[in-house]
């Protein structure tokens, strides 16, 4: 078994976080919840790749695409979520 099961935990603690964050989204709404969200992940994930430097692997041809990735399938996605 290579990575499957990774991806099945990934899956796994995002169906928990979804069941877990209904109440602060319902008070927050979603649009707001969804920034607070993004934000506190992008700042752990900028924490990590600059303690890590994965950074450095990522040519700059790939930047805008990462960026159209994470607008449509995270912040749009999340926010259709909640």
């Amino acid at each position: 078994m290579g990575y499957e099961w990774l991806a099945l935990a990934a899956a796994s603690l995002w169906a928990v976080a979804a069941l877990i964050s209904v109440k602060p989204a319902r008070h927050l709404g979603a649009f707001a919840y969804s920034r607070w969200r993004m934000f506190l992940v992008s700042l752990m994930l900028g924490t990590a790749s600059i303690a890590t430097g994965g950074w450095q692997s990522l040519s700059e041809s790939v930047l805008p695409l990462l960026a159209l990735s994470g607008l449509i399938g995270i912040f749009v996605g999340d926010t259709a979520l909640f």
